[in-house]
C-alpha cells in the first residue's frame, strides 16, 4: 500500500468525523476511505489512522518519511569512481615503457590479481604506484598481496617415539594420567599430563574405550526379590500354623 499525502489523510479524517457525528453511514465512510486508500480497514490500520488523526489535531506532522533520502551535504556519500586514465604512461621512460609492454604481453591470457602481482613483481624498473595503476588496484591492496604468508612450522614433540610406543604397548587404553605415570615408571621420563594430552592429540593417539558390562535390569531384580519375600512369608505362616 502506498503512503498517503497529508491532503488525503485530511479527507479520511473529515469522513470519520462525519461518521462519528452520524452525518454519514459506516458504509459511506468505508467507501470514501477505500477510494483514497484502495484498501479496507482492519483493526491495526484503523488504530494507526486514529493515532494520525490525533497527531493532526495537535498540529503535528503526519507526512510519512519512509523512502525519502536525507539531504546530503558536500562530500557526503560514496565517491564517484574515477575514469581510467592512461596518460601517465606517456610520462614514463623508454625502458619503463618496454617493461609495461612486456608485462601486458605476459598476462594477456590471464585474469587473476595474484598472478598479475606475481608477474609484475619481477619488473623492477617501475615504481609501486605505477604497478598499482597497471593492475587497477589501490596501493594498499598491492602491498597487502605482496606479503608472504608465513609457513606454519610443525612443533617438535619431545619423546615422540617413546610416547607412541608406550601408548601402543598398553593397547591404546591408557589416558593422559596413566600414560604419564607409565612413562615415569618405565622410562624415567617426566611429562605433565596436560602437556601429554596435547602431544597425544597432535599424534592422533586416542584411547580405546571399553564398553561397560551390561547391567541387570532393575525391574526384573525387584520382581524376583518380591517373589522371594513372598515365599519366605508363606513358609513362616505354614510353620506358625503347624506349631499351633
Amino acid at each position: 500500500m502506498r503512503h498517503l499525502k497529508t491532503e488525503e489523510w485530511v479527507k479520511i479524517f473529515n469522513a470519520y468525523d462525519n461518521f462519528k457525528n452520524r452525518k454519514i453511514s459506516k458504509f459511506e465512510f468505508e467507501q470514501i476511505s477505500f477510494s483514497i486508500r484502495q484498501n479496507y480497514w482492519n483493526k491495526g490500520s484503523l488504530k494507526r489512522m486514529l493515532r494520525k488523526r490525533k497527531m493532526y489535531h495537535l498540529n503535528m506532522n503526519i507526512q510519512s518519511k519512509t523512502g525519502k533520502a536525507s539531504k546530503k551535504g558536500k562530500g557526503v556519500g560514496r565517491k564517484k569512481r574515477k575514469a581510467l586514465d592512461y596518460t601517465w604512461i606517456d610520462t614514463l621512460k623508454d625502458d619503463e615503457k618496454d617493461a609495461v609492454i612486456k608485462y601486458y604481453y605476459r598476462i594477456f591470457s590471464e585474469n587473476n590479481i595474484d598472478a598479475d602481482i606475481k608477474n609484475i613483481k619481477e619488473i623492477e624498473k617501475l615504481s609501486s604506484s605505477n604497478k598499482a595503476k597497471i593492475l587497477l588496484i589501490a596501493k594498499s591492496t598491492y602491498y597487502e598481496k605482496l606479503k608472504v604468508k608465513k609457513i606454519e612450522k610443525q612443533k617438535y614433540i619431545k619423546h615422540e617415539e617413546v610416547i607412541r610406543q608406550s601408548f601402543m604397548d598398553n593397547k591404546m587404553r591408557y589416558g593422559r594420567r596413566r600414560l604419564s605415570k607409565y612413562l615415569f615408571l618405565t622410562y624415567n621420563i617426566k611429562v605433565n599430563p596436560r602437556t601429554l594430552e596435547n602431544y597425544m592429540k597432535r599424534l592422533n593417539l586416542f584411547t580405546f574405550v571399553r564398553r561397560k558390562k551390561r547391567q541387570k535390569n532393575t525391574k526384573i531384580l525387584m520382581l524376583s526379590l518380591r517373589i522371594w519375600f513372598k515365599e519366605i512369608i508363606i513358609q513362616r505362616i505354614i510353620q506358625f500354623t503347624q506349631l499351633m
